[in-house]
């Protein structure tokens, strides 16, 4: 199991699983479900290969930097990111 967790915790204040990441994924525009990645997410070159698509939903072949980003986008530096 890979995650990317933000802001949740159990009721025991862990978060189960083997592989996981915790920060902010600083998603390009959340309020208008636009869930590219900016430049600086944790979520970039982070996922596991395993059983990663070759596209994400943009079409764009994947990975495109050292590896996979975790999400439905890979980060290729030509969105503009909001900070």
């Amino acid at each position: 199991d890979h995650n990317l967790i933000h802001g949740f915790r159990d009721y025991e204040d862990e978060i189960k699983g083997n592989q996981f990441i915790e920060g902010d994924p600083l998603f390009l525009n959340l309020k208008a479900f636009d869930f590219h990645l900016q430049q600086n997410s944790i979520a970039i070159d982070a996922a596991s290969p395993l059983l990663a698509p070759t596209y994400d939903l943009d079409g764009n072949t994947r990975p495109q930097g050292d590896g996979f980003d975790v999400g439905a986008y890979e980060y290729t530096g030509s969105q503009t990111d909001m900070h």
